[in-house]
């Protein structure tokens, strides 16, 4: 193989398998697999210009596809194997099965249901031998991969706030899912927080969150509810309302060891707001169709998102802004809130409710009131919140 390897390399199956009663004298050490259905990973970007395993145009991404919108250069992975045919099929030099059968799985991927392959024509390449000349496959075939409908639990969760509210909607109890060792409370709803703990790890957050509870005069059950247990969590957060426009923060916390590379997000809004969307600050963008603003990083350095280091998260953010027409629109408090959020491809969990909507415009009809809103910016060791 050339720009990606098996899972596992186990020669003995080679040697004393049917493989080398029928291949006598081939040097197995250099065999990657003879299972009927290995597990291919892909290559770290540093085996790219390796001449044993690498040099194959568009390979070893180290398991990330990106889309197309985002990077084409980087929408596409390649691999070469070389398959020995063993009886009967080797005694037809014009049989050729195509791998069946095909899954694709990753670390943080959502999941995906392939059909099999279909033939299609010859795929054409370039001859580098000889310019302007292109040789061609002798067979191409199709396999379609493509998002699994049934209900799947999350690995991101969203969180709500606001300018004109002190506290922040956290993300829900078990959006991720709890496991039956789990003491704390499934069924409770989680606990609003102050916003200076939102780069705070759930595990170091219960003394100030009861604090929190005891002075708004908030019921707190007699178990605890359970944490979110999320790897990455999205915070939306309303910085301004005007009456002409409006503003809101979007901040990725990375809670887990993992670090993602070329990382993508996308929200989807209401007809209403998304209309007035204007643009982003610290992330790239595009509006892909379906009221979806797709985002990730800016360049080259901003396309990390670290992992947890010394207890705070890994963290990128930016701000978005919006116009709004008040003769056009009928605008209520949750339209200032994404109906969808994504990262990485995978649908986040929502929170149930709301920010408190205390200052500013609860309805359109409010608009016309003079509004002073406060922009509350709390700075923290990873940035502002």
């Amino acid at each position: 193989m050339k720009g990606a390897t098996t899972l596992e390399q186990d020669q003995n199956a080679c040697i004393f398998g049917k493989a080398g009663s029928s291949f006598v004298g081939v040097d197995f050490s250099t065999v990657t697999s003879c299972q009927a259905r290995p597990t291919i990973i892909d290559l770290d970007q540093y085996k790219a210009n390796d001449s044993a395993i690498g040099r194959i145009e568009y390979c070893c991404r180290n398991g990330t596809l990106l889309p197309s919108i985002q990077d084409p250069s980087k929408s596409k992975s390649v691999f070469q194997m070389i398959v020995y045919k063993l009886p009967p099929q080797s005694q037809n030099s014009t049989l050729i099965t195509p791998p069946i059968d095909w899954n694709l799985t990753g670390t943080f991927n959502s999941d995906y249901k392939c059909g099999q392959p279909r033939l299609v024509e010859p795929t054409l390449y370039a001859d580098d031998s000889v310019s302007q000349r292109t040789e061609s496959a002798v067979m191409s075939w199709q396999v379609t991969c493509n998002v699994t409908q049934v209900p799947v639990i999350p690995k991101c969760c969203v969180s709500f706030s606001a300018y004109n509210n002190q506290s922040v909607v956290p993300c829900s109890t078990c959006a991720c899912g709890c496991t039956s060792e789990n003491s704390c409370n499934k069924s409770a709803e989680a606990l609003l927080i102050p916003i200076e703990l939102a780069t705070v790890p759930f595990v170091n957050r219960t003394t100030k969150t009861l604090a929190w509870a005891q002075l708004n005069h908030w019921p707190v059950p007699k178990v605890l509810p359970c944490p979110d247990n999320c790897g990455v969590s999205v915070n939306w957060h309303l910085v301004s309302d005007y009456t002409d426009g409006w503003s809101a923060r979007m901040t990725i916390f990375n809670w887990q060891g993992l670090q993602f590379a070329d990382w993508s997000a996308a929200v989807e809004l209401g007809d209403s707001v998304f209309s007035g969307f204007q643009k982003t600050y610290s992330f790239n963008y595009s509006t892909p169709g379906n009221n979806t603003i797709f985002v990730y990083g800016l360049n080259q350095g901003l396309s990390y998102l670290n992992g947890i280091y010394d207890n705070y998260p890994g963290i990128q953010q930016s701000v978005f802004s919006f116009t709004l027409d008040a003769q056009k629109n009928n605008v209520s408090l949750q339209d200032f809130y994404p109906k969808k959020v994504f990262f990485d491809g995978n649908e986040c969990a929502m929170p149930d409710t709301l920010p408190l909507n205390n200052v500013g415009r609860l309805i359109s009809s409010l608009i016309t009131v003079l509004a002073l809103p406060l922009v509350v910016i709390c700075f923290g060791p990873s940035g502002y919140l």
